[in-house]
């Protein structure tokens, strides 16, 4: 069995609350309290869904690779076969079982989901086509993820330096086509597609690849400092666009690096993450490491597979707030304990 981490699932749980967080601006709830300004800069701060939606990118990369690296330890190689049924495990079950109520729906007539964009969902390539529908618009994550999962034990195999090496030109890459897209616009160039956010999984693998020196670099107390700053410029990176954006090309060279979903976003993102894992005993690892964060952390791929239908611009009754949060809450755990589990247990016998 491989070392389970601290704070992750807290910090998993912050990463979907600000994705659902983000939709549940279609509702209109938040319409109110956007007449405050001295409050406005922090809600579009915690409800930053690509913010959330990174960090997600982030952990996942960091954590398959660490995975990665201690079964290489242990056994000098990698069963690939075993890997990918582990990733199939995890993410099919509940997200094909979403997909079904979704037909069910469709058969009812209660929603329309275009063949196209079904297609795509069942395939994992959203990316491709998310903006077809709003049901299964998400999917373009996970579709990201899955490809990632499909690529990356193979460039892992390689060898010690490709792999590394690989990571740093997908971290290095990625601002250059952002540049490039900014010159000639394409479809595949895409905020939401594959190229332009492979960047963040591979910040995650070389933070697992480098943990333990960058962790010796620093004293705790400056890891500590670093992780606030940390946070103090991603709150700032929302706002650069408004300097950005009046002078001419000024907003391109800055696409280079991004804004909360950028280069510069995931560096920041990466550091909070070492310190909320091996570095933090204080305050914020007890909000991370308590009992409601952990649990939300655990139902978290519930969460973020069942929030469209709830968070959607109200057409039903269960889109009202505060049902919809207890509707989404309800299928996410029912998710958890009754889809996912079963096949978490038996994804213990390809460890």
């Amino acid at each position: 069995m491989h070392e389970k981490l601290p704070s992750v699932n807290g910090l998993r749980a912050l990463s979907v609350a600000m994705v659902i967080a983000g939709h549940l601006g279609h509702t209109g709830i938040f319409n109110a309290v956007y007449r405050y300004h001295y409050v406005r800069a922090g809600l579009d701060f915690v409800r930053d869904g690509g913010m959330g939606v990174s960090m997600f990118f982030i952990l996942s990369g960091f954590l398959i690779t660490r995975l990665l690296l201690a079964e290489e330890e242990r056994h000098s190689s990698i069963n690939l076969r075993n890997f990918y049924v582990r990733r199939l495990l995890r993410i099919v079950p509940a997200y094909y079982f979403l997909l079904f109520a979704y037909y069910l729906a469709q058969q009812l007539g209660y929603l329309q989901i275009e063949p196209a964009s079904w297609f795509t969902a069942l395939t994992f390539t959203k990316y491709l086509n998310w903006h077809e529908d709003w049901y299964t618009a998400h999917g373009w994550s996970l579709s990201i993820e899955e490809q990632f999962y499909l690529i990356w034990p193979l460039l892992f195999c390689w060898g010690d330096r490709p792999r590394r090496y690989g990571c740093a030109i997908m971290l290095a890459g990625v601002p250059l086509l952002r540049l490039y897209s900014y010159c000639v616009p394409a479809e595949m160039f895409d905020d939401l597609s594959l190229l332009m956010n492979i960047d963040a999984l591979a910040l995650g693998c070389l933070l697992a690849f480098y943990c333990k020196p960058l962790l010796a670099a620093f004293r705790p107390e400056v890891w500590r400092a670093l992780a606030i700053g940390s946070v103090l410029v991603l709150f700032g990176l929302g706002y650069v666009n408004r300097l950005t954006d009046p002078v001419p090309h000024l907003s391109a060279i800055w696409g280079l690096l991004g804004q909360r979903h950028g280069t510069l976003a995931f560096l920041a993102m990466g550091c909070v993450l070492l310190y909320s894992v091996y570095v933090a005993r204080g305050p914020w690892f007890r909000l991370l490491n308590s009992r409601p964060l952990s649990f939300i952390g655990k139902i978290s791929y519930g969460l973020y597979l069942w929030q469209q239908i709830f968070v959607m611009r109200p057409m039903f009754w269960f889109n009202h707030f505060p049902l919809n949060v207890a509707g989404l809450s309800a299928c996410a755990i029912f998710s958890y304990y009754v889809v996912e589990r079963p096949f978490l247990r038996l994804k213990q016998r390809f460890n």
